[in-house]
């Protein structure tokens, strides 16, 4: 098996996670859910020798499962610090300045404190991260971020519009 066959399987497994979080309600779970896609996204991107990706996706994977338990702004600084740091040491072109503003819009929305609001922030970041797949040549990732953008929608559809 290629390394290239190999991240396209790890990437849809990280599909299968953020597929299923956002049909969930409560924020600990959809985020809970996030950390593991997190998990396998980052690997992909690690075996694509994407390491400004990888590493800001595996920091974003922890900063998921830290702010599901600890839903506080120091940690959002934590994490905000650290994404600038992995950033300035695994910069590659400038199309990783893409993944760097996905990681800090996501970082200021993993901190919110209700689901709705984790939601719309997320579909933020999703649209930064389907623009650098596209340019990265990772089509399962694309499709995967493109399809967390209408799963994001209609859970918060779901949850929040259509009861209006």
């Amino acid at each position: 098996m290629s390394l290239f066959v190999f991240s396209q399987i790890l990437a849809a497994l990280a599909f299968l996670f953020g597929m299923a979080s956002f049909q969930f309600k409560p924020r600990k779970t959809v985020l809970i859910c996030i950390f593991f896609c997190a998990i396998f996204n980052a690997s992909h991107f690690l075996v694509l020798e994407r390491y400004a990706a990888g590493t800001l996706i595996f920091i974003n994977a922890l900063r998921f499962l830290v702010a599901a338990f600890f839903p506080s702004q120091r940690w959002m600084w934590v994490f905000i610090g650290l994404s600038f740091v992995s950033f300035v040491f695994t910069w590659q072109d400038w199309v990783s300045l893409l993944g760097l503003a996905a990681t800090l819009i996501g970082t200021v929305g993993t901190f919110k404190h209700t689901d709705r609001e984790v939601r719309i922030y997320l579909m933020w970041v999703s649209a930064f991260w389907v623009l650098h797949n596209l340019l990265v040549g990772s089509p399962v990732v694309m499709l995967m971020e493109g399809c967390f953008l209408l799963s994001n929608y209609w859970g918060l559809r779901r949850f929040y519009l259509a009861r209006k």
